[in-house]
């Protein structure tokens, strides 16, 4: 579901470094070259309080589905493994405190998983009426920036294959 290098995994290697950029681009380096770091003691004293998990597909759908269901606010997908992670999260340990899970992406950026999550099965549609089922079902308005794509000129239409990216690149500076 998600990316190896996030920007977020980045920002808690800062941070976990004590702010050390030096130290936080060579961490970045080495997971780059080889795969893999080693997260220091001190690191580990940084996060200790840090729990993490994962949520599989099937999963992550039905915590879509059943927030949705029960109180109607429609979710992306990687807020959805946000909440998955939690209640397995609450049901571990137990623990009941009160927990806020920050919602950043539209679920309009992912409006095809959204929908197969809500209705239980992949559209074959397009994208423009993927989104408009998905306002349909959910009941929730399309963003305007997706709406303005609708129309949006096409600027580029260039193509190249992943080693010719070098030449096109150089062909566009000329």
């Amino acid at each position: 579901m998600d990316i190896l290098i996030s920007s977020n995994l980045e920002r808690l290697i800062y941070l976990s470094t004590g702010s050390d950029a030096a130290v936080n681009a060579g961490l970045m380096q080495e997971l780059s070259e080889t795969g893999s770091y080693t997260v220091t003691p001190s690191m580990k004293k940084f996060m200790e309080d840090f729990v993490g998990g994962f949520a599989e597909e099937k999963e992550n759908q039905t915590t879509i589905k059943e927030l949705f269901d029960s109180t109607g606010y429609l979710i992306d997908t990687h807020t959805g493994v946000a909440a998955s992670v939690y209640h397995q999260y609450k049901e571990q340990m137990a623990d009941d405190t009160k927990t806020v899970i920050a919602s950043t992406a539209s679920p309009y950026k992912f409006s095809g998983s959204v929908l197969e999550a809500l209705e239980g099965k992949k559209s074959g549609e397009d994208e423009f009426k993927i989104i408009d089922r998905l306002s349909d079902v959910s009941g929730t308005g399309i963003p305007q920036a997706v709406e303005e794509i609708r129309t949006a000129p096409v600027l580029h239409q260039n193509e190249c294959d992943k080693d010719k990216m070098k030449e096109a690149v150089m062909s566009f500076l000329a």
